[in-house]
């Protein structure tokens, strides 16, 4: 989960942390994905990185909670009586959306725990 530090931050630079770090899982897989790749592209330091996130796991950890586990939130919020099937297609539904938007995230997604777990 990333540090009051982020959560802080204007919704423009989130953003802008999140489109690279989204940029770069897309390219390659989790194992491979590199911090520094990610920094250069948001234009921030190691050090504003380190004060973000605890490592490139929380990162990928929080990009998840917001593809997925948002859209189930707002459900959920919306005090809706829903079977479990109904979620699996809430999740099904928001896998299909990263799919129209970006392929490559969607692929990777996919494979992520076949090479490499996360804690």
């Amino acid at each position: 989960m990333p540090k009051s530090t982020f959560i802080n931050l204007s919704n423009e630079k989130k953003e802008k942390i999140l489109a690279a770090a989204i940029t770069e899982f897309s390219k390659v897989n989790y194992a491979e994905a590199s911090i520094n790749k990610i920094i250069k592209q948001a234009n921030i330091s190691r050090g504003s990185f380190y004060s973000y996130f605890n490592d490139k796991n929380d990162l990928y950890l929080h990009i998840i909670e917001i593809i997925l586990i948002v859209p189930l939130i707002k459900d959920l919020n919306s005090k809706s009586k829903k079977s479990f099937l109904d979620y699996q297609v809430i999740i099904f539904e928001s896998l299909c959306k990263i799919g129209k938007k970006n392929n490559n995230l969607f692929s990777n997604f996919l494979k992520f725990g076949t090479t490499e777990q996360i804690d």
